[in-house]
């Protein structure tokens, strides 16, 4: 019987899935968080689940920076190394 998905799909799926558990998770504690303690406290103004997943998006970005930039330094790096010696 022959695979339907390959490996490399299905960790593609996985981790897929834990990236929208943890964000749905994290949204729901960070907007339970503000909305008892920052609005109860000191009387911010309380927040919707937009704006807890908009500041999720930001700080996933930011903090994925350094890994991007790193990856596409490496994959440069790595193409100049396959073209061979130049001819001069």
């Amino acid at each position: 019987m022959k695979k339907l998905i390959g490996s490399k799909g299905r960790h593609w799926g996985h981790g897929m899935m834990i990236f929208l558990m943890v964000m749905l998770g994290g949204g729901i504690l960070m907007l339970w968080s503000w909305n008892t303690f920052a609005v109860d406290l000191f009387q911010a103004p309380e927040i919707r689940f937009r704006h807890v997943l908009a500041l999720q998006v930001g700080i996933a970005s930011i903090l994925s920076l350094p890994y991007i930039v790193a990856h596409l330094l490496w994959c440069g790096r790595k193409h100049l190394a396959n073209q061979g010696p130049v001819n001069t």
